[in-house]
């Protein structure tokens, strides 16, 4: 290598994580991770690595299915969907989407599993269309949304919250005028919301709004969005990075992307400009934002439907994953690797069917290149390595010799 003055090339990227692949037949719209690392999927899927999962299944770290877990998703006569799952603190999950049966029991657009995967005959609420979205309170309760208008037979639109024994709260009724898409909880106990809607209990409301915890609409914040909110995520300093169909937020130029001061107001210094929508938004332990969705470029920089932010809201230049086609979920683990679930059917130009693991970039694997063999009479004592970084557009040739290391560089 450099012993005898011969350049390397330094190849580095946040590839995929070659060890898990569990296989989906058909779009997935949500992930979850348990407190055990395990991730519960969602979506319109009928299959998983080969064996039948109607909508839901759990996967193991190492990636293979988690044969034990079977909720089964229907809606005989429709298309049934299953599309938010928010984890308890007792590790039971409560799912949302539009079915009517769980494992045969009838179960309308929400339900509570047990962790078994078995459906909770305790909780039962009865939403009479599609939920879209769920959030979990520190007490326990759910507040969801979507396009219904009715919860346990009384009269709720797009918004309601779930008591923990599965009863309708009585005392929340916000009532937006059109469909809720995204929920996101502060750590006050407010939660704010994303949609189409333009009103909130009679209040002018913009696709974006924040509730108190009574139910009535904060009127000290109002960021006004032009279109669509679909994902919401909330920074541990309490500022909101939304996601969107959005072009304008609060008067000012912001393409699908923009971040939410405390109080409302736009952050100005964040504009990461992405080419189309985003649709979700998981914010890793550093601060940094992966967003997924169905854009192409972020920042003027090519990114097919991932990317990552940085704090500043400049584009991560070392994280290009590469997805082929839409990125509906994105999570991160304890471990600061990412699942991502969509429509998607190769990450990095390798096969990877609507769901993959990225590797964080303190995991990502770089290798060295020599551009031709050491002789095997020629065995140096030391080598000096000088290493050169290079953005990567094409897999490296397979001659030669090859060293690969771990490195925890960015």
């Amino acid at each position: 290598m450099a012993a005898y003055g011969a350049p390397c090339l330094l190849y580095s990227s946040n590839t995929f994580d070659f060890t898990y692949d569990p296989n989906v037949t058909n779009t997935v719209n949500t992930i979850a991770i348990q407190s055990d690392g395990k991730a519960i999927i969602g979506g319109i899927f009928n299959a998983v690595s080969g064996s039948t999962r109607n909508r839901i299944a759990r996967i193991n770290t190492n990636g293979t299915l988690d044969l034990t877990y079977n909720p089964n998703i229907t809606y005989p006569g429709d298309t049934p969907e299953l599309t938010a799952i928010a984890m308890q603190s007792d590790g039971k999950a409560i799912i949302v989407g539009y079915f009517n049966t769980v494992s045969g029991s009838t179960r309308n657009s929400i339900a509570r599993l047990n962790t078994s995967g078995s459906p909770d005959l305790t909780y039962d609420p009865s939403v009479n269309s599609y939920v879209y979205a769920i959030a979990i309170q520190s007490d326990g309760k759910a507040i969801i949304g979507g396009i219904f208008a009715s919860v346990s037979g009384s009269n709720r639109n797009r918004l309601a919250r779930i008591n923990t024994d599965g009863t309708l709260d009585l005392t929340y009724f916000p009532f937006p005028n059109s469909s809720v898409r995204a929920i996101a909880m502060q750590s006050d106990g407010k939660a704010i919301i994303g949609g189409a809607f333009t009103d909130v209990s009679g209040s002018t409301r913009n696709s974006i709004a924040r509730i108190n915890t009574d139910g009535s609409p904060d009127l000290t914040y109002d960021p006004s969005a032009n279109t669509y909110v679909y994902a919401i995520a909330i920074q541990s300093d309490g500022k909101a990075i939304i996601g969107g169909d959005f072009t304008t937020v609060s008067g000012s130029t912001r393409n699908r992307i923009a971040r939410i001061n405390t109080d409302g107001t736009l952050d100005l210094t964040y504009n990461p400009n992405a080419g189309a929508g985003v649709y979700a938004i998981a914010i890793q332990s550093d601060g940094k934002a992966i967003i997924g969705g169905n854009f192409t470029t972020v920042s003027g920089s090519t990114r097919n439907r991932l990317a990552r932010i940085n704090t500043d809201g400049t584009l991560d230049l070392t994280y290009d994953p590469n997805a082929s086609a839409t990125v509906y979920a994105a999570v991160t683990q304890s471990d600061g690797k990412a699942i991502i679930g969509g429509a998607f059917t190769t990450v990095g130009g390798s096969a990877r069917s609507k769901i993959a693991r990225i590797n964080a970039a303190s995991g990502s694997t770089v290798t060295l290149r020599a551009p031709y063999t050491l002789p095997a009479t020629q065995v140096p004592k030391y080598a000096v390595l000088t290493l050169e970084k290079t953005d990567v557009t094409s897999t490296p040739s397979s001659s030669g010799e090859w060293w690969v290391i771990n490195s925890n560089a960015s």
